[in-house]
């Protein structure tokens, strides 16, 4: 089919430059694209104040083009409108007229539709969905237009009385009560839409299509249509290093998994185990279940194992409860009860003791997902916690202090190149250290380039760096730089530390692989290849 093209003029020639500078559509596709785009046109007249602009019939100059000519008429420069004040929200009249009284106010015809159009959200964003708003009795005087504003509105400010899921029938209910917070709410249409899409930063559901509304005589119902998402996940790797004396090939890894919502609560549970190949080893198990008794609390519960070779172990209890403020932001309080052995057979070393310690804790957390692209599903993450307690070991007290800090961000510089940066601080103040207690870093998930938990500290600071670029869909490669302050208290003694490596990220229908080669030094020493470290993951989802 031969395209349509259609010519616009002017009654005069001041009207054509008027109508060139507007650059309307020439080429159509039929005649019913031209008539459209000639409504479309006298709306645009409309709004600069050509209120009296019309056009003439079309006529069709040759096989393929038609020809109209606009007559654009008076420009009104202003309206004066008679209002209720009862039935206006004065702050409505200051952003959008500069001359307004108890009475009238003056607005342009640049601003009249977007202050109508204000004024209808306004109503629907108080209890009146309903409402309707025209302009009545209007008179055209030289360049001014008077009219009068017409408000309908019905007395009975509307409620949210139901909400109603579709797709996802077993979403759990909690979430609808405590995570939406809509019900039983004077009915806003914008708290509805920014509180539905807060469903998008859970991991196990999202919205499939926009939420619609029921309004019958005596209820209103909200529809809102979710699938649920698999999120399951499942983390591991195996890493290669070199034992630094015999030269032979070691092997190490980790095992991470976390089930979530399998019962339809909301529920997370993780089992994380660790082990270094150097003989330490890590279990642990953590519970967490929001919104207990269909209350706005939840409960998280953990049991934390470390053994270090035939040294020591560790255990470390946990139980804390938390309030979801909103999505994205979380506080809690909680005790940690820790228990700490000595396994060796002599007393030969005195850092090396049985002890047991009690805190109580409190923290916030942060963390916001990023839903354009899967595969960096993090955009923001923040924690900080503080704890307060006291250590008991032969027959000795020390109060103790405990903080610590993980934050990172990614930011997205273009559709193809990011740069992600996360710092991990903390520390332990306390008048005496032992070497069970200290805190341990050190592996893929700190600093890279070492082994895992073969560092310790009583504070320690860590920045992980990455530049990354997207190969593909499902492909990306990165750069490795992370650096570490180190300070142990014990042995007067810190360090700083450095990583440098690359990696890449491949996603499959099995998950997301990533392949990380670094390698560590001290500021003491130089790089060496020999001692590099290679990380294999799998992350996956089920």
């Amino acid at each position: 089919m031969n395209s349509q093209t259609l010519n616009i003029k002017g009654n005069t020639t001041d009207e054509q430059q008027i109508i060139d500078v507007i650059n309307y559509k020439k080429a159509h596709e039929n005649i019913k694209s031209i008539v459209d785009e000639l409504n479309f046109l006298q709306k645009q007249f409309f709004t600069i104040g050509y209120f009296d602009a019309s056009y003439s019939e079309l006529a069709k100059t040759n096989d393929t083009t038609y020809q109209t000519t606009f007559r654009l008429n008076t420009k009104y420069t202003s309206l004066r409108i008679s209002y209720n004040k009862d039935k206006m929200n004065e702050s409505l009249l200051g952003a959008f007229s500069m001359n307004y009284t108890a009475t009238y106010f003056d607005i342009t015809p640049e601003n009249l539709t977007p202050f109508l159009e204000a004024l209808v959200e306004n109503f629907q964003n108080t209890g009146n969905p309903f409402a309707e708003v025209q302009l009545k009795n209007i008179k055209k005087e030289d360049q001014i237009v008077l009219a009068d504003l017409d408000i309908q509105v019905i007395n009975k400010k509307r409620r949210l009385d139901k909400i109603v899921i579709k797709g996802y029938e077993k979403f759990p209910k909690s979430y609808t009560q405590h995570y939406l917070r809509l019900t039983s709410k004077v009915f806003n249409k914008e708290e509805i839409t920014k509180q539905t899409k807060r469903i998008d930063q859970l991991p196990f559901a999202r919205q499939i299509k926009d939420p619609e509304i029921l309004f019958t005589k005596d209820s209103t119902t909200l529809y809102i249509y979710i699938e649920k998402v698999k999120s399951n996940f499942f983390d591991g790797f195996i890493g290669f290093n070199s034992d630094e004396n015999t030269g032979n090939l070691k092997l190490n890894g980790y095992l991470d998994l976390k089930l979530t919502n399998n019962l339809n609560a909301g529920e997370q549970f993780t089992i994380l185990w660790k082990n270094d190949g150097n003989g330490q080893t890590r279990f642990l198990a953590d519970l967490k279940i929001p919104y207990i008794i269909n209350s706005p609390l939840g409960i998280n519960a953990a049991l934390d194992i470390f053994k270090r070779d035939s040294l020591f172990t560790t255990v470390n209890t946990t139980f804390k409860t938390f309030y979801q403020i909103n999505q994205n932001n979380q506080v809690y309080l909680g005790i940690q009860q820790t228990e700490s052995n000595n396994l060796l057979d002599n007393s030969a070393n005195t850092a090396i003791d049985d002890y047991k310690s009690f805190f109580t804790t409190a923290g916030y957390t942060f963390a916001k997902r990023n839903n354009n692209y899967s595969i960096f599903q993090e955009k923001t993450t923040l924690s900080i916690e503080g704890q307060l307690g006291t250590r008991k070991n032969n027959a000795e007290k020390n109060e103790q202090t405990k903080f610590s800090f993980t934050g990172n961000y990614l930011w997205e510089l273009n559709n193809r190149n990011f740069i992600y940066i996360n710092n991990t601080s903390e520390a332990l103040i306390s008048e005496a250290y032992l070497t069970n207690e200290k805190l341990r870093l050190g592996g893929i998930q700190s600093i890279r380039g070492f082994n895992e938990n073969s560092l310790e500290a009583t504070l320690y600071s860590t920045i992980n760096t990455e530049y990354r670029y997207i190969l593909s869909r499902n492909s990306y490669v990165h750069s490795i730089i992370d650096f570490t302050y180190l300070q142990d208290d014990l042995t007067q003694t810190d360090v700083k530390l450095y990583g440098f490596g690359f990696g890449l990220g491949i996603r499959s229908k099995s998950g997301l692989l990533k392949i990380n080669y670094a390698v560590g030094k001290t500021d003491n020493s130089a790089i060496k290849l020999s001692e590099s470290k290679v990380h294999i993951s799998l992350s996956t989802s089920f």
